[in-house]
């Protein structure tokens, strides 16, 4: 007699005693994770030859009952769909569970390379003098055997720290008041600052004192100098202006000594700037991000933008230090790496589940790696081995607060790091892991 249930419901009947075999195995609640979810897999291709099976019997007892007419080719195509609906469920599934394998086998070397990672013997001390908001972190080395910290709050109080003796008391100076957007010159000698008072200023590390100012239109919550200190662009805050300003989502591009000149406006985004980043290997290159998910590589020599891309989420962007590869984050703890590939940028591979939260922070490390950090309150270095990035070294519960605030030494032996407060700075100190 014709079974008048549809494949579809096979299928699903299928599925369901499968699952319950698999719960009433007696060995399989002895597994590991790993080799339960191997087990899944395995059946879920067991599923698929079984879904296979019942296509062609179905197709037969079509046949047998309705002959070889436009109603058996009617109801051939209608069973194809239903079939091919269920197997792109189970190929879902399959993908699912292959990347929760692959997360929990990065999670594994994680936690296992955390046992070589204590907190007592890296932990080279700990800064709590800043009474405002900490807006940027930095090392500058002036000798072989003499490191500098250097530390700016919000309320433009810098502070110089000798690395190699944190309680020693800091050297102080005051800079420019309600800081928002900083940065420091590559060659560690300037720093860039802007804020709420309608002003930008270049400051010299060495000399200790203001070597330029400008004024601008608005709050700059983004400033970055170029290599060679060249350029200086910055961004200001929408809220900052009146709704007729005309140029509140354009990138304002500065000659270092020029500041007192109207700036040139790169123009293309069409929501609140992110970032900015000069590249390290070339004074004309900038690199932008907006709140619409969109990063932009910008000639600023020519003015032009040369290249954009649009992201499904940004949360915050980072260059690598050969100014070649793009790291973003985003609000679940993914990681993706972009390649700049002349005039296109190219995904080269994607990190699920890198942490845990938000990836809050990300600073290049070394020659081919990054540091990442976030509200999982971690911090993990990451190094290229072959074609892909992998978790090097780990710190768990790096501090009590989300981590906001990260820097590296050029050398990348020491990392400083900030919680949500910011006001407890901790420094650490970094040993090579040979792979």
């Amino acid at each position: 007699m014709f079974n008048r249930r549809s494949t579809i419901q096979k299928v699903k009947e299928n599925e369901k005693n499968l699952w319950e075999k698999i719960e009433e195995n007696l060995e399989y609640a002895k597994m590991s994770f790993q080799q339960q979810i191997e087990f899944k897999i395995a059946h879920i291709e067991e599923l698929k030859y079984k879904n296979t099976e019942n296509q062609l019997s179905h197709n037969q007892d079509l046949k047998n009952r309705y002959g070889v007419d436009e109603e058996f080719n009617d109801k051939i195509d209608q069973n194809k769909r239903e079939q091919k609906l269920q197997n792109q469920k189970l190929f879902e599934n399959q993908q699912l569970l292959k990347q929760q394998l692959k997360n929990h086998e990065v999670f594994t070397k994680d936690r296992r390379l955390a046992i070589q990672f204590k907190h007592p013997q890296h932990l080279l001390g700990q800064i709590s003098i800043h009474k405002k908001q900490v807006k940027q972190i930095g090392f500058v080395e002036h000798k072989k055997d003499q490191m500098q910290l250097y530390t700016v709050d919000q309320g433009g109080n810098m502070y110089i720290h000798d690395l190699y003796d944190l309680y020693k008391n800091p050297i102080r100076k005051k800079i420019l008041n309600n800081i928002i957007g900083i940065n420091l010159s590559y060659d560690y000698k300037y720093l860039v600052s802007g804020g709420m008072n309608d002003m930008i200023e270049i400051f010299s590390i060495g000399l200790q004192t203001v070597t330029e100012r400008g004024l601008v239109e608005g709050w700059v919550n983004n400033i970055s100098i170029s290599l060679n200190n060249k350029w200086i662009a910055y961004s200001t805050l929408e809220s900052s202006h009146d709704k007729y300003y005309k140029n509140k989502y354009d990138i304002c591009l500065h000659k270092v000594g020029q500041l007192h000149l109207e700036p040139v406006y790169l123009k293309h985004h069409q929501s609140q700037i992110q970032q900015l980043i000069f590249s390290k290997c070339d004074e004309n290159r900038l690199v932008t991000s907006c709140q619409n998910n969109e990063i932009v590589i910008w000639d600023v020599e020519n003015q032009q933008n040369i290249v954009y891309k649009e992201l499904q989420d940004i949360h915050y962007v980072s260059l690598s230090n050969d100014g070649n590869i793009i790291f973003t984050s985003n609000y679940v703890g993914d990681i993706t790496a972009l390649q700049i590939d002349y005039n296109e940028i190219k995904e080269i591979q994607k990190i699920y589940v890198a942490h845990d939260k938000a990836v809050n922070i990300i600073v290049p490390y070394q020659n081919d790696g990054f540091v990442t950090a976030g509200y999982d309150k971690q911090i993990k270095i990451w190094k290229k081995n072959y074609n892909e990035y992998e978790v090097v070294q780990y710190i768990d519960y790096a501090h009590d607060q989300n981590i906001e605030i990260l820097a590296s030494d050029e050398e990348g032996q020491f990392l400083v790091s900030g919680d949500q407060y910011k006001h407890v700075l901790k420094v650490w100190s970094i040993e090579e892991i040979t792979q």
